[in-house]
C-alpha cells in the first residue's frame, strides 16, 4: 500500500526572518564578550611581572648561598659547618677591599601576587556612568517643576478670566438695574401724570335760609380745596383707579377729626394711605364752619386723568 507524503511548501521570507534573527545575536554575542574582554584586561594588574623582577634585581646583593642552593644532606656535618664558619671571613674581605661605605638597603619582605578578580555583570557594565541616572533625576524633576508651574499659570490665567468676566456682568447688570430705575420712574411719572385724586364731599341736606346755606357752601368749597392741597403735597398715588368713602368731623374751633371708613378700597395699601392723611390732617388747623361742628362725608378716588 503506497502511503503519499506531503512536504510543506518552504517559505523564503521565514528564511530571510531567521537569517536576520541569527546575525542579530551573533552580533549582541560578539559585543557581550568583548565587554568581558576589556572589564577583564582593565582589571588584570600590569606591572605584576615587573615589579617582581625589579624586586629580584634589587635584592640579588643581600641573597645568600645558603637561600639559593640547597643543602645537601649526604654532606657531612664538618663540612656544611666549615662553609658556614668561611663565609664571614670572605664576607669581612669583601667590605675591606670595598672601603667606600654603602647603605645598606632594608630587606623587604616578598610581595604577594595579588588575586585577579574574577568579572562580573556588575564590572561588565561598570563602565557605564552613575550621573547618567543623576541627570534624569535632575531632568524628571525640573520637568516636574515646570509642568508645575504651567498648571499654576494655568489656573491663574482661569482665575483672571473669570474675575475679567465677573466684572463684565456685574457693569452690565449695574447698567441694566440703572435703566431699570429709570424706566420705572419714567413709568411712575406716566402713571402719576394719568391718574388724579379727586375729593369731593357730601353735603348734608340743609334747611336753613338761603344766606345760611351759602355760607356753609363756600365753607365746603373752602375744605374741599384745602384738602385737595395736601393730599397734592403728599405725593401718594396708587397706579389703579380706586376709592374710599369715610366720615369725618369738623369742630367749631376748626379742628378735624376722623370718624371711620364707610366703604373702603379693595386694596389695603390705598385704604392706609387715606387714614394716615386724615390722621396728619388732624394736626392742622381749618375753617370754622359759619355756627356749630359738621359732620360729613367724604369721598377720596384716584381716577384716569383722560
Amino acid at each position: 500500500m503506497q502511503t503519499d507524503v506531503v512536504y510543506p511548501q518552504s517559505n523564503p521570507s521565514l528564511w530571510v526572518f531567521s537569517g536576520i534573527i541569527a546575525c542579530i545575536l551573533y552580533v549582541l554575542m560578539f559585543a557581550l564578550l568583548m565587554s568581558v574582554l576589556f572589564v577583564t584586561r582593565k582589571n588584570i594588574p600590569i606591572n605584576t611581572h615587573r615589579a617582581e623582577s625589579e624586586f629580584i634585581f634589587t635584592d640579588n646583593d643581600n641573597i645568600e648561598l645558603a637561600e639559593v642552593l640547597p643543602q645537601d644532606e649526604s654532606l657531612p656535618q664538618d663540612t656544611q659547618t666549615t662553609i658556614e664558619e668561611s663565609k664571614p671571613a670572605n664576607d669581612s674581605v669583601a667590605i675591606e677591599s670595598n672601603p667606600v661605605p654603602i647603605n645598606p638597603q632594608p630587606k623587604s619582605s616578598q610581595e604577594v601576587p595579588r588575586k585577579v578578580a574574577q568579572p562580573n555583570l556588575a564590572d561588565i557594565f561598570s563602565f557605564i556612568p552613575s550621573e547618567t541616572i543623576q541627570d534624569k533625576k535632575i531632568i524628571e524633576q525640573q520637568q516636574q517643576k515646570k509642568a508645575q508651574e504651567e498648571e499654576l499659570a494655568r489656573i491663574a490665567k482661569e482665575q483672571h478670566e473669570k474675575a475679567q468676566l465677573l466684572a463684565q456682568n456685574a457693569a452690565l447688570i449695574q447698567q441694566s438695574t440703572r435703566a431699570l430705575q429709570q424706566a420705572t420712574r419714567t413709568l411712575q411719572d406716566n402713571v402719576k401724570q394719568a391718574m388724579q385724586v379727586k375729593i369731593a364731599i357730601e353735603k348734608p341736606t340743609f334747611a336753613g335760609s338761603s344766606d345760611d346755606k351759602e355760607k356753609y357752601n363756600k365753607w365746603y368749597d373752602a375744605i374741599q380745596e384745602i384738602l385737595m392741597t395736601e393730599w397734592q403735597k403728599n405725593k401718594f398715588y396708587y397706579q389703579t383707579p380706586t376709592g374710599a368713602t369715610v366720615r369725618i368731623v369738623v369742630s367749631a374751633s376748626g379742628r378735624l377729626s376722623y370718624l371711620y371708613m364707610i366703604n373702603q378700597s379693595p386694596f389695603n395699601e390705598y385704604n392706609a394711605a387715606v387714614v394716615a392723611f386724615l390722621r396728619n390732617m388732624e394736626t392742622r388747623l381749618f375753617p370754622p364752619p359759619p355756627k356749630e361742628a359738621v359732620e360729613f362725608t367724604i369721598n377720596i378716588n384716584s381716577v384716569l386723568r383722560y
